[in-house]
């Protein structure tokens, strides 16, 4: 299936990531400092909000999973650690910046197999216990 478009620096940080892990022999568990420093450093640009930065780096780099063929369910979970440390720096409202983080990985959907986005769902449960039935209703949500 072909990947949805998305903003230009989901795009961006998806060919940044494709790049620094085409080769990798293990680039899930790249995947989580890639995308921290991704995080801090957009986020310090001006006009940056934590929305977009949120969902379109998490979409970015699940994009970069799909497209090199990775095991996008444990991608997914090192997305939400980098997320997870990201919220511990900064003050807000930990499930609405887990929401947006949620949302830039449910983008993927469209692009994947439904039992694995299903199973996807099931990993990030199994790791954030709630955030599983977030993803759920954001994949459903996008379907409708």
């Amino acid at each position: 299936m072909r990947m949805p478009e998305g903003s230009q620096l989901q795009q961006r940080i998806q060919k940044d990531i494709s790049a620094k892990l085409m080769g990798e022999s293990d680039p899930v568990s790249k995947l989580r400092p890639i995308v921290e420093e991704l995080l801090r450093a957009e986020l310090k640009k001006p006009g940056a909000t934590t929305k977009s930065v949120l969902r379109d780096v998490c979409h970015g780099a699940m994009g970069a999973m799909v497209l090199l063929n990775k095991d996008v369910r444990h991608g997914s979970v090192e997305v939400l650690k980098a997320v997870s440390v990201f919220v511990t720096e900064r003050s807000g409202d930990p499930m609405t910046t887990m929401g947006y983080a949620l949302d830039g990985i449910a983008r993927i959907a469209p692009a994947i197999d439904r039992n694995l986005v299903a199973e996807i769902g099931s990993e990030i449960e199994a790791a954030f216990m709630g955030a599983g039935q977030m993803f759920n209703d954001i994949v459903n949500k996008q379907k409708a």
